[in-house]
């Protein structure tokens, strides 16, 4: 009886790994086939020539990163509004963050901040994220690379040199090469940080990933909406590499419960025939 029972437990646990792995899959592919229609969409109303700013064809000339006027490209700053409450958000990083200096065109280590360090983000009456520090990062010529300035740890959070300014230059700051990838990881930190302050004790993964979906690409998405630079980010592959280990993972979950089931029925039949 007890092998019978665990013989259902593992087929439910296997039925259930392998549709919910297939759901996550499906969830995946859809938003970047949305996020490309998207691109396509910027592509084909994309005008440089509307923006007249005087250096803001930095980007499509192709300026090294390391050389760009960000004041100059032209685009608004976006400022907190009237009756907007000051708050604080700390997170502990949950894993490393490599952040890189690039020589000769190779991507080279140069600071890493260590899983388990505390950084903190300001939310003020004067401004928000100031453009090119923590998650508001620049898009570069490469998807999948970001340059910013690293998260500022300790309890502290960062401000700038010059406080209030909101487009800090390479002069007041040092500027690195990050992953996008973990960047996303430290703003989903921060979103479940401020779901947590706001007293939501039941929010779920779907609230945390629209956070991060409003906020990651900001600075890209006001570059395209300014005509000045359609960012790789904005578009990309709708099949990635990862997304063929989960469908790997949901199909060994599925084959194992079909071998189950399958075991079952021939089980039943060959103890129905010994009965007769």
């Amino acid at each position: 009886m007890k092998y019978r029972l665990n013989k259902h437990i593992i087929l439910i646990v296997l039925l259930l790994v392998s549709f919910s792995l297939f759901s996550f899959l499906f969830l995946r592919i859809y938003q970047r086939d949305q996020q490309n229609l998207n691109y396509r969409y910027l592509q084909h109303q994309f005008d440089p020539d509307a923006n007249t700013a005087e250096r803001s064809d930095q980007y499509l000339e192709r300026v090294p990163m390391e050389d760009m006027d960000f004041a100059a490209l032209g685009f608004d700053a976006a400022y907190a509004p009237l009756g907007y409450k000051p708050y604080t958000l700390t997170v502990t990083l949950s894993e490393d963050v490599t952040y890189y200096r690039e020589v000769m065109g190779v991507k080279i280590p140069a600071l890493t901040l260590k899983k388990g360090s505390v950084t903190s983000i300001e939310y003020n009456q004067e401004r928000t994220i100031p453009f090119g520090y923590g998650y508001r990062t620049y898009p570069t010529y490469e998807r999948g690379w970001r340059y910013a300035i690293p998260f500022q740890t300790g309890s502290e959070p960062y401000t700038g040199k010059e406080k209030g300014a909101f487009i800090v230059s390479q002069e007041e700051a040092e500027y690195y090469y990050v992953h996008l990838s973990d960047i996303q990881k430290i703003l989903r930190l921060f979103a479940k940080a401020d779901l947590e302050r706001k007293g939501d004790a039941e929010y779920d993964s779907q609230q945390i990933e629209e956070t991060v979906y409003n906020n990651l690409l900001n600075i890209d998405n006001w570059l395209a909406s300014g005509e000045i630079y359609l960012s790789p980010d904005l578009g990309g592959s709708v099949i990635e590499p990862s997304d063929y280990l989960l469908a790997g993972v949901s199909a060994i979950c599925l084959v194992g419960a079909i071998f189950l089931l399958v075991f079952r029925v021939r089980k039943k039949k060959v103890d129905s025939l010994n009965a007769a």
